[in-house]
């Protein structure tokens, strides 16, 4: 490539002109003889399960219920009832990936 460069430079010396700049390569997704074909991965899909058990307020959090809410209540105390009756914030590490399977909350 840098022989190229440097005998249309040499060649341009003699000529008086500007050497003209290279033909550019194909991209990779590109090929003279293969169409382009987009591919299906491109398409946002939502995934259900996620999108049941999370929620996304309008501020942008994304919520989640608490565990130790559904049975054996009885020898629960008020407090482990009160605070299982009320959804939580997901940890920011794992809110990336809820809202990326998430795409239209």
């Amino acid at each position: 490539m840098v022989r190229i460069v440097k005998q249309l430079a040499r060649s341009a010396a003699r000529q008086k002109v500007s050497p003209s700049p290279l033909p550019r390569p194909f991209p990779l997704y590109k090929s003279p003889r293969t169409p382009f074909v987009p591919t299906l991965s491109a398409m946002q899909k939502t995934r259900k399960s996620v999108s049941k058990r999370f929620k996304v307020t309008g501020t942008g959090k994304v919520m989640r219920r608490s565990p130790n809410g559904r049975h054996l209540l009885s020898s629960k105390s008020r407090k482990q009832r009160r605070r299982a009756n009320k959804s939580k914030r997901v940890d920011s590490g794992f809110e990336k990936k809820m809202l990326a399977s998430m795409p239209f909350a």
